[in-house]
């Protein structure tokens, strides 16, 4: 019976360093910049955007995202994600000009579509103010429609779901 040999964990590693400190060399630069494999982690980078998020740091949301997209400048995810950052940040010049050509590239992305439109109606500015490739389906509330919900609404002494609207 022949023997089987494993490469352990560390030689892994070890091999990652070597091979990414080769690349850095070659190119003298380094993206990732982690020596220890602890460093950086994809599955929880999630994790930054959610702090950024929880503390409503904003401007902090754009940094970061300002970063990352920089890293991934043909990741349609992560430029619409700094343009909604943007967004947060009350930036909404910078958005609807960040999102409007961002629109040109990806037509028909919804997320890229309704942050365009939370910049646009933030700064009561409607839908036409932006050069559409695919126009976004946008529904209004007419004031007979509001009017009903807020009698139906206002009867009821425990709180309501919005979707008992709809019976």
């Amino acid at each position: 019976m022949r023997s089987l040999r494993f490469i352990s964990k560390e030689d892994v590693y070890f091999l990652e360093r070597r091979v990414l400190g080769l690349f850095c060399e070659m190119f003298d630069e380094c993206e990732y910049g982690y020596e220890d494999e602890d460093e950086y982690d994809d599955m929880e980078e999630w994790e930054d955007e959610y702090d950024l998020f929880e503390k409503k740091d904003w401007k902090g949301l754009v940094e970061y995202r300002s970063r990352k997209a920089e890293r991934h400048p043909y990741d349609p995810d992560c430029q619409w994600g700094l343009g909604e950052a943007y967004v947060l940040n009350r930036e909404y010049e910078t958005a609807i000009k960040f999102l409007s050509d961002l629109h040109l590239d990806y037509p028909d992305d919804p997320n890229i579509q309704h942050s365009l439109l939370d910049a646009l109606f933030a700064i009561r500015k409607d839908e036409t103010a932006v050069r559409w490739v695919a126009k976004p389906r946008i529904f209004r509330l007419d004031q007979g429609t509001l009017d009903f919900c807020y009698n139906f609404m206002k009867k009821k002494r425990k709180p309501r779901s919005v979707c008992e609207l709809q019976y």
